[in-house]
């Protein structure tokens, strides 16, 4: 058999720091909520703006290859004029 308590008794418990979590705990539970649709969002973009990172650093690095030499393009011959062929055999280029 359960005690029976009189609504004074109840009353007496009930204290001030019971008020204030009943008002909080919904300020929690929707902050939780909020901060857990914000990561969805923010993941993938962080995730998103990693890899530009990384394919930014390696165009960098690629560009850096052909440019010193270190990579020869295959049929140069298809992304070049004849100016740009007179030009890189005799070994300069005019200012324009």
């Amino acid at each position: 058999m359960l005690p029976t308590f009189s609504q004074a008794h109840l009353q007496k418990q009930l204290t001030h720091s019971h008020l204030m979590l009943l008002t909080i705990l919904p300020c929690i539970i929707q902050f939780k909520q909020v901060r857990r649709e914000r990561l969805a969002r923010v993941f993938p973009i962080r995730t998103e703006a990693a890899y530009r990172a990384q394919l930014k650093l390696q165009k960098q690095g690629l560009m850096h290859d052909l440019l010193t030499g270190k990579v020869l393009i295959k049929d140069a011959d298809k992304f070049t004029t004849a100016s740009d062929k007179v030009q890189l055999v005799v070994g300069f280029s005019p200012i324009k």
